[in-house]
């Protein structure tokens, strides 16, 4: 059995025979070993693509202070990650084309060059994220928090950036919207 699926067995209480045969559930209490392995790129994957489960397990991890693999590059496209924390996590040059982001918590990541575009950013936290380059065209912005934010050449191109929080931000060369409206930015 790989540590990967003994780690999740013991996230979820849950026992794992050799066969194939489908685990047992104990319980749906959460609870992390003290001697937590640093999760791999396909670990980290694997629970990021997991549904809500997943999702739940990852913020666990990251909550309890397990470290984040680089996830650049990765492809979470159309993912579901409402409510990931994301905090500090490499994202350059990810595809989050699609992703509903709702309420994810992506505080001081970078998403350099990242596609974010057409995605669900509502009341998403971008605070001091760097996202130079980052392809944000299209995306549903509202109530996200972009303070003090690095936005320096990215496209926001197709966003209604009104009741977006931008303080301190840095749109330098930023591609805005046509007709925008910077409405209170503090």
């Amino acid at each position: 059995m790989s540590s990967f699926v003994q780690w999740i067995a013991n996230l979820f209480k849950v026992t794992v025979s050799s066969t194939n045969q489908e685990p047992h559930r104990h319980s749906t209490d959460f609870q992390l070993n003290q001697d937590q392995i640093p999760l791999t790129y396909a670990e980290a994957m694997k629970l990021l693509l997991g549904g809500h489960s997943g999702i739940q397990a990852w913020n666990r991890y990251v909550s309890s202070g397990g470290t984040i693999p680089s996830l650049r590059l990765a492809n979470l496209s159309e993912t579901n990650l409402s409510h990931v924390n994301l905090s500090k996590a490499n994202l350059h040059s990810a595809n989050l084309r699609e992703a509903n982001l709702e309420g994810a918590d992506l505080e001081h990541a970078n998403l350099n060059l990242a596609d974010i575009s057409f995605a669900n950013l509502r009341k998403t936290r971008f605070v001091y994220a760097t996202m130079n380059f980052a392809n944000i065209r299209g995306s549903d912005v509202n109530s996200a928090n972009f303070t003090h934010a690095d936005l320096s050449e990215a496209d926001l191109s197709e966003t209604n950036i009104a009741l977006a929080k931008l303080t301190g931000t840095n749109l330098s060369d930023t591609e805005l919207p046509s007709t925008h409206t910077i409405e209170n930015p503090t």
